[in-house]
């Protein structure tokens, strides 16, 4: 194990010797090192552990442990909230859960041990029969994001004040749990929301798959495409689904879900549609992401819709 002091730093030394798990000191954490988009293995928090991305911990425990060497890592996730909420209507936050390596964009092989073995599994799982239910996906991708989104529901949920006037019921906190259709209208987390719906019986909770419609079919794919063009060809792809507007109240929670955050493109524009059909700062969005795809260079993002601040590692109980 060994520390690093930022992202070309950590680069250089996967190259090296990627047998090692390479950490940051909580304090080295920040936007300047180190980005959603290029994560170290994990950190040191100021208890003195060890913490790895939350997706990546049992296999990095796993492969150790096949090494003779026993390793019980705890679990972090990637938190950064949107800094320029005036302009995008709404306050919010992402939430990554693990990395996505791709050949060409970063260092890591495909399915090399232990960092490449998510993403290929993801990218695996997309290309079959399983694309269309999470639920069947190898390793513990629906595990570990329910223990999230439980704690981002009870969270959201959480009345401390105790509103019971009818005069103050718009006030009352709410939450919706979705996530965004693939672009053939198929929604790989269908299944899953309605296996975590049937778990709870609350007025003030939405979990469903049809949050969000498309206003139209696209043909033409935007897989690697770039984020400007991908923007022009999605613009308005999506709306609020009627049946839901009166659903919201001014403390609501929308948390969006999806596997891989790479340009951010489809959550920006989910992230518009409600700006066009909700009351401006009445909600707050969480994007929940099992990966983000991790890059050896900077993404512009200053072009962006959604810029970020407050860059941290989180624990979900």
């Amino acid at each position: 194990m060994e520390v690093v002091h930022d992202k070309e730093d950590f680069y250089r030394k996967i190259n090296n010797n990627p047998n090692k798990i390479y950490i940051v000191n909580r304090p080295i954490f920040t936007l300047d090192t180190f980005r959603h988009y290029q994560l170290p293995d994990g950190i040191i928090k100021n208890d003195g552990k060890v913490y790895l991305n939350s997706l990546e911990c049992n296999i990095f425990s796993e492969y150790f442990n096949q090494l003779g060497i026993k390793k019980d890592f705890s679990s972090v996730n990637y938190v950064s909230d949107f800094s320029n909420f005036h302009e995008v209507a709404c306050k919010g936050k992402i939430v990554v859960l693990g990395r996505y390596f791709t050949p060409g964009k970063s260092e890591i092989p495909w399915g090399s041990e232990p960092r490449g073995v998510l993403s290929k599994s993801i990218y695996d799982n997309k290309d079959s029969t399983r694309a269309s239910n999470i639920l069947e996906w190898k390793i513990n991708f629906a595990d570990v994001l329910e223990r999230t989104l439980l704690h981002y529901i009870k969270k959201g949920l959480e009345d401390k004040y105790e509103i019971t006037s009818e005069i103050l019921k718009e006030y009352i906190p709410k939450v919706v749990v979705t996530s965004l259709p693939n672009r053939d209208g198929e929604n790989r987390f269908s299944s899953f929301l309605k296996s975590l719906d049937i778990r709870f019986k609350n007025s003030n909770l939405v979990i469903t798959d049809n949050y969000f419609l498309q206003t139209r079919d696209i043909q033409e794919s935007t897989r690697g495409i770039g984020y400007q063009n991908k923007k022009r060809i999605l613009k308005d792809f999506y709306k609020v689904n009627e049946i839901y507007s009166n659903f919201n109240s001014k403390r609501t929670q929308i948390i969006i879900i999806d596997d891989v955050l790479t340009t951010g493109c489809h959550f920006e524009l989910a992230v518009e549609s409600l700006k066009n059909s909700l009351e401006e700062s009445s909600y707050e969005v969480t994007g929940v992401f099992l990966t983000a795809t991790q890059s050896k260079i900077n993404y512009n993002d200053e072009e962006k819709l959604i810029k970020f601040t407050e860059h941290r590692y989180e624990t979900i109980q």
